[in-house]
């Protein structure tokens, strides 16, 4: 029987599993020309109200509110507009003259994230657009550890 003092005589891996790091991929995101994100008004808003609203710079599209599960606003949607141009016109304005109900709307571009097909399947994410093999095994995306 080995004694505290004695060495192994076999060397033993830092990682006995073959350790590996899942790495997610980087984000990509999906622009929704002609639309703008809108947040920060009253939860009781309707889409007609936001319509009428900006019907008052531009023709309106489209309008959505996102809603929870139980049908209740979150205070946020979106506004698509006829031309990007108009879209991106109504993101400069100052938030003064954007106000809705007393309130400075947030406003942004309308993007959508996505990290599905960021990296090819059977490879690992090692650095900034080089992709290299991943080695076989449990994961999906893994970098085998260093030694």
């Amino acid at each position: 029987p080995p004694t505290p003092n004695s060495a192994p005589t076999t060397p033993m891996p830092l990682y006995p599993t073959g350790a590996a790091a899942i790495i997610p991929a980087p984000p990509t995101y999906e622009l929704f020309p002609n639309r703008i994100f809108v947040g920060g008004f009253p939860l009781s808003t309707t889409e007609s109200d936001l319509r009428d609203h900006f019907e008052r710079f531009f023709p309106v599209k489209d309008v959505k509110i996102v809603k929870s599960l139980d049908g209740q606003s979150k205070g946020y949607g979106f506004i698509t507009f006829e031309t990007e141009d108009q879209a991106e016109e109504i993101r400069q304005f100052d938030p003064k003259q954007l106000e809705f109900r007393n309130r400075k709307l947030n406003l942004g571009p309308a993007i959508r994230k996505m990290n599905y097909g960021a990296i090819p399947p059977g490879y690992a994410f090692a650095a900034p657009n080089q992709f290299y093999p991943a080695p076989p095994g449990p994961f999906g995306y893994a970098v085998p550890a260093s030694p």
